[in-house]
């Protein structure tokens, strides 16, 4: 019974002690949507898996939109500044991937859905006509925004 109750209190301090608070993102550049100019994006700050290969334009599977940013509008030279941000952090849900939303700058709701047509938690326009009426998605590793520059194709 000792044994039970240690692995139990064990547990319950890892899990406790994964959990995290506020997190900053620094603002940073989007280039490479020269084929959208005069078009808008959206950011999503998400929580998801890797995808199982890593093939270039493979989608991560998204658990839950921690923070959406944005609309912003795609310059004539296809560069768009994101502004800096503040997250929370719970537990297992951590910022790993930036979702890039390109979409009409009319559209006035803007939601993802994953491949499998499931709807991540913490969107609030995923309810809303249209909202998934996008032009394009693109995934960001976390990693690559450290840089300040990202690169889209």
């Amino acid at each position: 019974m000792r044994k039970i109750s240690v692995f139990i209190l064990m547990f319950a301090l890892s899990t406790l002690s994964y959990a995290s608070g506020r997190i900053s993102v620094r603002s940073f550049n989007i280039d490479g949507l020269n084929r959208y100019s005069g078009k808008a994006i959206s950011v999503f700050y998400v929580s998801g898996r890797s995808p199982g290969f890593s093939l270039p334009g493979a989608r991560p599977r998204v658990r839950k939109v921690l923070k959406k940013a944005g609309p912003f509008n795609v310059s004539s030279s296809g560069k768009v500044t994101v502004s800096g941000v503040n997250l929370v952090e719970t537990g297992w849900e951590r910022f790993n991937f930036l979702g890039v939303v390109v979409h009409e700058k009319s559209q006035k709701h803007v939601a993802i859905k994953n491949l499998d047509g499931s709807t991540p938690e913490g969107q609030s326009d995923s309810s809303k006509p249209g909202a998934f009426n996008n032009l394009k998605i693109y995934f960001v590793p976390k990693a690559k925004i450290n840089s300040g520059t990202v690169r889209l194709r």
